[in-house]
């Protein structure tokens, strides 16, 4: 979320875009639809929102009723051709595997015990790909590494967190 921010902030730099976030907790899904349709209508042009938080089901929703605005899901393993009636709405997958391969591949190379672990919040496709390339690096970088990885079951819970790295140290 934070290189998204900084990617629409120089887009505004460059391009002279006016953006603006609307921020919701990730845990209150009940306040989603509320947040897609304060985006769909105010003057936007495109609404970006993130599978990854669950906008997905709200932003394809609303995307039906506002057909003039455009909609953008990150995250999203949905394109146009599945959605052949919702032409202002594209899914955008990124290839978090390879950025997670890079760090997989540094901490294969840094362990001196050839054991890490990964943590990621919840379990769904994206983070599952994420772990995917994070393990394929670290085993590049050392053929005898242990890999411990675990979900937390969400985003905010750093007790938690705390708990699972701990057991896997």
């Amino acid at each position: 979320s934070d290189a998204i921010w900084a990617g629409m902030e120089q887009a505004k730099a460059d391009f002279g875009c006016d953006i603006r976030m609307i921020d919701i907790h990730p845990t209150d899904n009940s306040k989603y639809k509320a947040a897609v349709l304060e985006a769909a209508d105010s003057d936007a042009e495109l609404i970006i929102g993130n599978a990854g938080s669950g906008l997905i089901d709200d932003l394809i929703a609303v995307a039906y009723d506002y057909p003039e605005k455009s909609f953008m899901c990150l995250d999203a393993p949905i394109d146009q051709a599945e959605i052949p009636e919702l032409p202002n709405f594209v899914g955008m997958m990124c290839k978090q595997n390879e950025c997670s391969y890079l760090v997989g591949y540094l901490a294969g190379k840094m362990t001196e015990a050839n054991k890490i672990g990964g943590i990621v919040g919840v379990e769904y496709p994206v983070l599952q790909d994420f772990l995917v390339g994070y393990i394929s690096g670290a085993e590049q970088a050392n053929p005898d590494i242990q890999v411990a990885t675990a979900a937390t079951g969400d985003f905010v819970d750093t007790a938690k967190s705390k708990e699972i790295a701990l057991a896997q140290y």
